[in-house]
């Protein structure tokens, strides 16, 4: 069965297999847009593939995007402050301050935005997908090229 994005938008119920196995797909919740179940939606694990905890537009039309697990790796090990601040990286990533690239790497990207204090977060663009490498409060910007500014 080819299943279309129309489809999933549809409104209808899309019924997958036959009793006892049947899958309901409910295209439509009432009180909620596509807009807020896409933006809220949440990364994890299908079999051997990745679905995303969450994906941002950026300036430059690159989605950047993190999984689950490593969103806990940054908040566990890498910068334990960056814990419940998701709306922060997601807002420096779509809306920054200023844009720079790194020295090292000129495919990777920092990504700074003032909030309560500057906050950084730096992603690896390859074409128009692009993946969180960490992000962090910090007092400061990096030295290097901006190539981006509000």
């Amino acid at each position: 069965m080819d299943i279309l994005d129309n489809d999933l938008l549809s409104g209808k119920i899309i019924q997958l297999g036959y009793p006892p196995v049947r899958i309901n797909l409910i295209t439509i919740l009432d009180g909620l847009s596509q807009e807020d179940i896409w933006e809220s939606r949440e990364k994890g694990k299908f079999g051997d593939h990745d679905v995303f905890y969450f994906e941002v537009l950026t300036p430059f039309n690159v989605k950047v995007k993190t999984t689950k697990e490593y969103w806990n790796y940054i908040v566990t090990i890498k910068h334990r402050p960056m814990k419940d601040k998701e709306d922060i990286v997601k807002e420096t990533l779509s809306e920054p301050d200023e844009i720079y690239r790194s020295k090292v790497d000129l495919n990777v990207f920092l990504y700074y935005r003032k909030f309560d204090r500057m906050y950084c977060v730096v992603a690896k663009h390859t074409g128009n997908e692009g993946f969180l490498i960490t992000a962090y409060p910090t007092d400061k910007i990096k030295e290097g090229e901006r190539i981006w500014k509000k």
